[in-house]
């Protein structure tokens, strides 16, 4: 309270965690790509991006540094899915350009995927093969404790069932095509709860598509399956899986009780 104060009147700002897109009546645009700079103003002049916010509260205990990168990418009509393409492949993501959750090992002597492993050399788990269409979130959650309270959940008697999260980005109405790691029991899209709005159809795909090396794949049980997603204009879509290979392995800690019950103990 003993700070000197003073009071301005904030206007323009705006939040952006990866990229801020700039574009102009004729078509042409800038597609800025950073790493984090998250506090961003439009201006008569531009744009201002906050790179470093130092509180007085904190006193002489403050990191005067920002390091920050930033890639500035001119163009003419670029969507906005190839924009958060773009923006992701800075950030270390999609490095191939499809938007996939992808796992790429090396070939050293200490890596599983090694000449001679059993794991391939690379492995998609997700990949969506429509243009506008992009998977943005792909985890698990614990059904026991999500499903409290809600009506006709998706997740009952998984346990842990897998979530997919697809949003279509150009604002068009898109018919999805997606490759999954499977065989997958059940799929279901959902509302934000997880609760039950239609059943999805799964059919097996070609496992080229989740790795070069699918003869690998069978020792582990896992195949290509593949779901067709209707999505409306700028639709954020969930799923809700049941991966078999997947599914929650719950081991017997009574099996182990020799080690972890005297692991503490220093006599």
């Amino acid at each position: 309270m003993t700070s000197p104060q003073w009071f301005e009147s904030v206007s323009g700002a705006f939040t952006s965690q990866s990229f801020v897109d700039c574009s102009t009546q004729d078509g042409a645009g800038l597609l800025i790509a950073h790493s984090g700079s998250q506090q961003w103003f439009r201006t008569e002049a531009g744009l201002a991006n906050v790179l470093l916010a130092m509180d007085p509260w904190d006193g002489d205990n403050q990191d005067t540094r920002a390091i920050t990168t930033l890639t500035l990418t001119p163009h003419r009509g670029l969507t906005n899915a190839e924009c958060i393409r773009r923006s992701s492949r800075f950030r270390g993501f999609g490095t191939d350009g499809s938007s996939r959750y992808k796992e790429t090992c090396g070939d050293s002597d200490s890596n599983p995927s090694a000449e001679g492993s059993p794991f391939p050399r690379d492995f998609s788990a997700v990949t969506s093969h429509h243009p506008g269409v992009l998977a943005t979130a792909f985890y698990r959650e614990q059904g026991s404790f999500a499903g409290r309270g809600v009506e006709s959940y998706a997740g009952k008697g998984i346990e842990h069932p897998y979530i997919l999260r697809l949003v279509e980005a150009n604002g068009e109405e898109a018919e999805a095509e997606i490759t999954l790691a499977g065989p997958i029991a059940t799929a279901y899209k959902t509302n934000l709860l997880g609760e039950i709005i239609e059943a999805i159809p799964v059919a097996q795909a070609d496992s080229k598509k989740l790795t070069s090396e699918p003869e690998k794949l069978a020792a582990f049980g896992i195949e290509a399956a593949s779901l067709k997603v209707h999505l409306k204009p700028y639709e954020i879509a969930t799923l809700y899986l049941d991966i078999v290979p997947g599914r929650k392995q719950f081991r017997d800690l009574d099996a182990k009780r020799e080690i972890w019950a005297t692991v503490h103990r220093t006599e």
